[in-house]
Protein backbone atom coordinates (compact mmCIF):
# COMPACT_ATOMS: atom_id res chain seq x y z
CA UNK A 1 0.00 0.00 0.00
CA UNK A 2 0.85 3.47 -0.79
CA UNK A 3 2.23 5.63 2.64
CA UNK A 4 -0.60 8.06 3.24
CA UNK A 5 0.19 11.34 2.10
CA UNK A 6 2.29 10.27 -1.00
CA UNK A 7 1.38 11.31 -4.28
CA UNK A 8 2.72 8.70 -6.43
CA UNK A 9 5.12 11.06 -8.43
CA UNK A 10 8.78 10.91 -8.62
CA UNK A 11 10.78 14.10 -7.53
CA UNK A 12 11.82 15.95 -10.62
CA UNK A 13 15.65 15.65 -10.94
CA UNK A 14 17.16 18.96 -10.45
CA UNK A 15 18.17 21.53 -13.21
CA UNK A 16 21.86 21.23 -14.81
CA UNK A 17 23.77 24.23 -14.88
CA UNK A 18 22.78 25.82 -18.46
CA UNK A 19 26.08 27.93 -18.75
CA UNK A 20 28.20 24.41 -18.01
CA UNK A 21 26.04 22.70 -20.41
CA UNK A 22 25.89 25.20 -23.29
CA UNK A 23 29.84 25.51 -23.85
CA UNK A 24 31.02 21.82 -22.76
CA UNK A 25 28.12 20.17 -25.50
CA UNK A 26 27.27 23.44 -27.79
CA UNK A 27 30.50 25.15 -28.28
CA UNK A 28 33.35 22.42 -27.02
CA UNK A 29 31.12 19.32 -28.53
CA UNK A 30 31.45 17.31 -26.07
CA UNK A 31 29.22 14.06 -25.57
CA UNK A 32 26.29 14.08 -23.04
CA UNK A 33 27.22 10.93 -22.18
CA UNK A 34 30.61 12.46 -20.96
CA UNK A 35 29.07 15.51 -19.83
CA UNK A 36 26.26 13.52 -17.69
CA UNK A 37 29.30 11.28 -15.98
CA UNK A 38 30.79 14.72 -14.92
CA UNK A 39 27.83 16.15 -13.35
CA UNK A 40 26.51 12.94 -11.89
CA UNK A 41 23.13 12.96 -14.19
CA UNK A 42 22.07 10.33 -16.74
CA UNK A 43 22.86 10.88 -20.43
CA UNK A 44 18.92 11.29 -20.68
CA UNK A 45 18.66 13.92 -18.19
CA UNK A 46 21.43 16.08 -20.03
CA UNK A 47 20.01 15.71 -22.96
CA UNK A 48 16.51 16.97 -21.70
CA UNK A 49 18.00 19.59 -20.02
CA UNK A 50 19.98 20.58 -23.55
CA UNK A 51 16.47 20.98 -25.29
CA UNK A 52 15.11 22.68 -22.02
CA UNK A 53 17.84 25.80 -22.20
CA UNK A 54 17.36 25.60 -26.02
CA UNK A 55 20.62 23.80 -27.02
CA UNK A 56 20.55 21.88 -30.15
CA UNK A 57 20.99 18.26 -29.77
CA UNK A 58 22.95 16.30 -32.09
CA UNK A 59 22.12 13.03 -33.19
CA UNK A 60 22.83 10.05 -31.11
CA UNK A 61 24.87 8.14 -33.25
CA UNK A 62 27.35 11.03 -33.03
CA UNK A 63 27.88 9.86 -29.34
CA UNK A 64 28.24 6.17 -30.57
CA UNK A 65 30.76 7.21 -33.43
CA UNK A 66 32.86 9.06 -30.64
CA UNK A 67 33.10 6.12 -28.20
CA UNK A 68 34.90 3.86 -31.33
CA UNK A 69 36.94 7.10 -31.96
CA UNK A 70 38.11 6.77 -28.19
CA UNK A 71 38.26 2.94 -28.34
CA UNK A 72 40.77 2.73 -31.64
CA UNK A 73 42.88 5.95 -29.88
CA UNK A 74 43.27 5.24 -26.24
CA UNK A 75 44.96 1.96 -26.81
CA UNK A 76 47.63 0.22 -24.65
CA UNK A 77 50.62 1.34 -26.55
CA UNK A 78 49.11 5.12 -26.85
CA UNK A 79 48.13 5.54 -23.41
CA UNK A 80 51.62 4.39 -22.13
CA UNK A 81 53.69 6.70 -24.89
CA UNK A 82 51.43 9.63 -23.26
CA UNK A 83 51.53 8.84 -19.87
CA UNK A 84 54.51 6.67 -18.82
CA UNK A 85 57.29 7.92 -21.23
CA UNK A 86 56.05 11.19 -21.30
CA UNK A 87 54.62 11.90 -18.73
CA UNK A 88 51.93 14.21 -19.88
CA UNK A 89 48.82 14.56 -17.13
CA UNK A 90 45.39 12.90 -17.74
CA UNK A 91 43.79 16.42 -18.53
CA UNK A 92 46.66 17.07 -21.50
CA UNK A 93 45.64 13.62 -23.17
CA UNK A 94 41.68 13.91 -22.75
CA UNK A 95 42.14 17.56 -24.34
CA UNK A 96 43.63 15.95 -27.38
CA UNK A 97 40.76 13.73 -27.70
CA UNK A 98 37.84 16.33 -26.85
CA UNK A 99 37.17 14.05 -23.44
CA UNK A 100 36.85 14.34 -19.88
CA UNK A 101 39.86 13.33 -18.02
CA UNK A 102 37.87 10.91 -15.87
CA UNK A 103 37.25 8.74 -18.87
CA UNK A 104 40.98 8.92 -19.88
CA UNK A 105 41.24 7.24 -16.08
CA UNK A 106 38.56 4.86 -16.76
CA UNK A 107 41.03 3.67 -20.09
CA UNK A 108 43.93 3.86 -17.87
CA UNK A 109 42.47 1.27 -15.39
CA UNK A 110 40.57 -0.86 -17.56
CA UNK A 111 43.67 -1.42 -19.41
CA UNK A 112 45.55 -1.77 -16.28
CA UNK A 113 48.26 0.54 -17.05
CA UNK A 114 50.43 1.40 -13.93
CA UNK A 115 51.04 5.14 -13.72
CA UNK A 116 53.83 6.62 -12.68
CA UNK A 117 53.94 8.36 -9.33
CA UNK A 118 54.25 12.24 -10.46
CA UNK A 119 51.24 11.68 -13.03
CA UNK A 120 48.81 14.08 -11.43
CA UNK A 121 46.06 11.39 -11.45
CA UNK A 122 41.97 11.03 -10.85
CA UNK A 123 39.97 8.83 -8.07
CA UNK A 124 40.18 5.96 -10.20
CA UNK A 125 43.77 5.90 -10.32
CA UNK A 126 44.57 7.29 -6.88
CA UNK A 127 42.54 4.31 -5.92
CA UNK A 128 44.92 1.96 -7.79
CA UNK A 129 48.11 3.62 -6.39
CA UNK A 130 46.61 2.85 -2.66
CA UNK A 131 46.01 -0.84 -3.58
CA UNK A 132 49.40 -1.08 -4.97
CA UNK A 133 51.10 -1.42 -1.49
CA UNK A 134 48.88 -4.38 -0.40
CA UNK A 135 48.96 -6.12 -3.84
CA UNK A 136 50.22 -9.84 -4.22
CA UNK A 137 53.28 -8.89 -5.86
CA UNK A 138 54.69 -6.10 -3.50
CA UNK A 139 53.51 -8.81 -0.94
CA UNK A 140 55.59 -11.72 -2.54
CA UNK A 141 58.43 -8.90 -3.55
CA UNK A 142 58.59 -8.15 0.12
CA UNK A 143 58.62 -11.48 1.46
CA UNK A 144 61.31 -12.35 -1.30
CA UNK A 145 59.32 -15.53 -2.69
CA UNK A 146 60.62 -15.66 -5.83
CA UNK A 147 64.10 -15.20 -7.41
CA UNK A 148 65.05 -12.64 -9.94
CA UNK A 149 64.26 -13.29 -13.45
CA UNK A 150 61.81 -16.38 -11.98
CA UNK A 151 60.13 -18.09 -15.67
CA UNK A 152 56.40 -17.08 -14.81
CA UNK A 153 53.25 -18.15 -17.25
CA UNK A 154 49.90 -17.18 -18.38
CA UNK A 155 47.79 -20.12 -17.73
CA UNK A 156 44.69 -19.48 -20.54
CA UNK A 157 42.28 -21.30 -18.65
CA UNK A 158 42.10 -18.90 -15.66
CA UNK A 159 41.00 -16.22 -18.08
CA UNK A 160 37.74 -15.37 -18.26
CA UNK A 161 36.14 -17.53 -20.65
CA UNK A 162 35.51 -15.23 -23.90
CA UNK A 163 38.97 -14.19 -23.93
CA UNK A 164 40.54 -17.98 -24.04
CA UNK A 165 39.93 -18.90 -27.45
CA UNK A 166 41.42 -15.31 -28.93
CA UNK A 167 44.54 -15.43 -26.33
CA UNK A 168 45.41 -18.95 -27.31
CA UNK A 169 45.03 -18.09 -31.31
CA UNK A 170 47.29 -15.24 -30.97
CA UNK A 171 49.63 -16.22 -28.94
CA UNK A 172 50.26 -19.55 -30.81
CA UNK A 173 51.54 -17.46 -33.92
CA UNK A 174 54.86 -16.09 -31.48
CA UNK A 175 57.39 -17.38 -29.28
CA UNK A 176 56.96 -16.09 -25.68
CA UNK A 177 53.64 -14.56 -25.97
CA UNK A 178 52.28 -16.10 -22.74
CA UNK A 179 55.80 -15.25 -21.04
CA UNK A 180 57.21 -13.36 -18.56
CA UNK A 181 60.48 -12.92 -15.87
CA UNK A 182 59.65 -11.73 -12.46
CA UNK A 183 61.87 -9.21 -11.43
CA UNK A 184 61.46 -7.42 -7.12
CA UNK A 185 62.37 -3.64 -8.91
CA UNK A 186 59.78 -1.25 -8.28
CA UNK A 187 58.23 -3.71 -5.45
CA UNK A 188 57.27 -6.34 -7.85
CA UNK A 189 56.32 -6.91 -11.53
CA UNK A 190 56.64 -9.03 -14.45
CA UNK A 191 59.07 -8.24 -17.79
CA UNK A 192 57.20 -9.52 -20.78
CA UNK A 193 59.27 -11.82 -23.22
CA UNK A 194 57.31 -9.94 -26.43
CA UNK A 195 58.64 -6.60 -25.31
CA UNK A 196 61.21 -6.87 -22.14
CA UNK A 197 59.24 -4.25 -20.21
CA UNK A 198 57.63 -4.67 -16.95
CA UNK A 199 54.00 -4.74 -16.15
CA UNK A 200 52.02 -5.57 -13.09
CA UNK A 201 50.06 -8.74 -13.71
CA UNK A 202 46.59 -6.78 -14.69
CA UNK A 203 48.56 -4.60 -16.96
CA UNK A 204 50.61 -7.22 -18.70
CA UNK A 205 47.06 -9.51 -18.85
CA UNK A 206 45.25 -6.39 -20.29
CA UNK A 207 48.29 -5.75 -22.92
CA UNK A 208 47.98 -9.12 -24.06
CA UNK A 209 44.26 -9.15 -24.67
CA UNK A 210 44.31 -6.21 -26.28
CA UNK A 211 47.42 -7.79 -28.86
CA UNK A 212 44.60 -10.25 -29.26
CA UNK A 213 42.28 -8.21 -30.42
CA UNK A 214 39.94 -8.44 -27.20
CA UNK A 215 38.28 -6.21 -25.48
CA UNK A 216 40.09 -5.98 -21.76
CA UNK A 217 37.96 -6.35 -18.90
CA UNK A 218 37.84 -7.20 -15.49
CA UNK A 219 40.08 -10.14 -14.35
CA UNK A 220 41.89 -12.06 -11.43
CA UNK A 221 45.54 -11.32 -13.13
CA UNK A 222 47.26 -13.33 -10.41
CA UNK A 223 45.51 -16.21 -10.29
CA UNK A 224 46.29 -16.32 -14.00
CA UNK A 225 50.06 -16.13 -13.76
CA UNK A 226 51.65 -19.37 -12.51
CA UNK A 227 55.36 -20.05 -11.39
CA UNK A 228 57.47 -22.79 -13.06
CA UNK A 229 55.84 -24.98 -10.49
CA UNK A 230 52.08 -24.69 -11.29
CA UNK A 231 51.71 -22.11 -8.22
CA UNK A 232 49.31 -18.94 -9.24
CA UNK A 233 51.42 -15.36 -7.89
CA UNK A 234 47.81 -15.12 -5.92
CA UNK A 235 48.20 -18.34 -3.93
CA UNK A 236 51.92 -17.68 -3.34
CA UNK A 237 51.27 -14.31 -1.96
CA UNK A 238 48.62 -15.76 0.08
CA UNK A 239 51.48 -18.23 1.69
CA UNK A 240 52.43 -14.48 3.53
CA UNK A 241 49.36 -14.10 5.26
Amino acid sequence: MRPRGATGKAKPPPALPADVLRVEYGEQGRSAGSIAEELGASTAHVLSELRRIGVPVREARGGTRKKAELRRALTPTYLREQLVDRRRSLDDVASDHGTSARTVARYVERLGIDLPEDVPAHGAIHKQRRSRSGSAVAKIAAAGLLAEGAPLVLDVERLPRPWRDGVRSWAADGTGRLQALWTNEDGGALVWAADRQPRSPNGLTGEIVFQAGLAFGPCQATRAWRTADGTSLADLADTTS
